[in-house]
């Protein structure tokens, strides 16, 4: 996936539809293209991890199926030192953290209300489709 979507970002680029020194031109790329590469990312991870592996020799890594290796590891003579993390745990690091007081990650909330009002679920947008979705949203927002 990493050419296919460096073509569209370069065609973009050469054709003078993306400026990288322009904020919105930044800002609508990511609220197109973040949540699609973010997808396949999740699909790939979650084919890869679902995917038996190759015996590899002179490794101490057993091969088989990673989620079922995780799930089972004493089938693999290993031993599980996992432990379960409680919600409460969770919020009291969130808390010290700061992490929940952030409203947007890598937008600003105006500026993605104004793309979602174009383009409501950009995480639905066909990977082939990203580029021209930022076109038109670009179109839309720098009118």
């Amino acid at each position: 996936m990493e050419k296919f979507f460096k073509r569209q970002l370069l065609e973009l680029w050469e054709r003078g539809h993306y400026d990288p020194e322009d904020e919105d031109d930044r800002n609508i790329l990511a609220f197109i293209y973040i949540p699609i590469v973010q997808r396949e990312v999740n699909i790939f991870i979650e084919l890869w991890n679902n995917s038996r592996s190759r015996l590899q020799k002179n490794t101490l890594i057993p091969d088989g199926i990673p989620n079922f290796i995780y799930s089972n590891p004493e089938e693999y003579g290993m031993v599980d030192r996992g432990w379960e993390v409680s919600l409460a745990e969770l919020q009291a690091v969130a808390r010290v953290s700061g992490v929940l007081a952030v409203e947007q990650d890598y937008l600003p909330v105006e500026f993605a209300t104004r793309c979602c009002a174009v383009v409501p679920e950009p995480e639905n947008i066909p990977s082939k489709d990203a580029a021209r979705f930022y076109l038109t949203l670009r179109r839309e927002i720098k009118q």
